[in-house]
Formats: structure tokens, C-alpha cells, sequence
């Protein structure tokens, strides 16, 4: 039995940092669909399924936070629920403490790395995600 693919939302406004997202969770089953900032992200997910979401904090127009918020306010179960790493560089105690209480599952700071980055998206989507054999 094949199983789908897991999608995962890159959303960050560098193009360099989302194409360094992919590149570090290549060779695995998953799907990529990217945004630029959290409106952006919003209506892909309101339109397609999406398994996971790796955001930034810091984006032009709808931030990280921004974004949480709005992804756990909604009516529909699947948008509510939606698995969020939130990208960081922040050191300010208070900043994370907002990120977490407003729904992040995980934080990560940067400078990310390929294995830890790889860790948490496993640890999130369970063992779908693991390599191909």
C-alpha cells in the first residue's frame, strides 16, 4: 500500500531560506508548496491540504504570529489543526513565549540546521515521512 505524499508549507519572505528548507528535507516523501508571507500562506491553505507548515516569525504583511492565529481561529478542523514550526532568530524570552501560546507545535532557531530541521518534521508527521528504502 502507497501512501501520499505529506505536504509541507514553507512560508518565509527570503526565497534563500525556503529553498534551504527543501534542500534540507529532500530525500524524503514530501511535497512542497511555498509563501511568501502569511496571507499568502492563508489562502494555500484554505484551498489545498497541507500536512505541516514551517513558518517565520518575521514576514511582511501577516507575520508568524499573525499567521497562528488566524490558522487556530478557523472553523474548519483541518486548518485549526495544522501542524506549525515556527522559524525564529529571536532570543527575547517574551517573543517565544508569545509564538508558543499562540499554537506553534515546535519552535526552531536559526540558523537552522538540515538534521535538526529534519527531526522535528519527523517528529511531527510520524514515520510516513521517514526515507524512501
Amino acid at each position: 500500500m502507497t501512501t501520499m505524499a505529506k505536504t509541507i508549507l514553507l512560508v518565509d519572505d527570503s526565497r534563500t531560506h525556503r529553498s534551504l528548507l527543501r534542500v534540507f528535507l529532500t530525500g524524503h516523501d514530501f511535497e512542497f508548496v511555498e509563501a511568501a508571507n502569511g496571507v499568502e500562506a492563508l489562502d494555500i491553505v484554505m484551498r489545498q491540504r497541507v500536512d505541516l507548515a514551517i513558518v517565520d516569525l518575521h514576514m511582511p504583511e501577516l507575520d508568524g504570529v499573525g499567521l497562528l492565529k488566524r490558522l487556530r481561529a478557523s472553523a474548519r478542523k483541518d486548518v485549526r489543526n495544522l501542524k506549525v514550526v515556527l522559524l525564529t532568530g529571536e532570543k527575547e524570552q517574551a517573543s517565544l513565549a508569545e509564538a508558543l501560546k499562540a499554537g506553534a507545535n515546535e519552535l526552531l532557531r536559526k540558523p537552522v540546521s538540515s538534521a535538526g530541521t529534519l527531526n522535528v518534521v519527523l517528529r511531527l508527521l510520524g514515520p510516513e515521512g521517514a526515507p524512501k528504502a
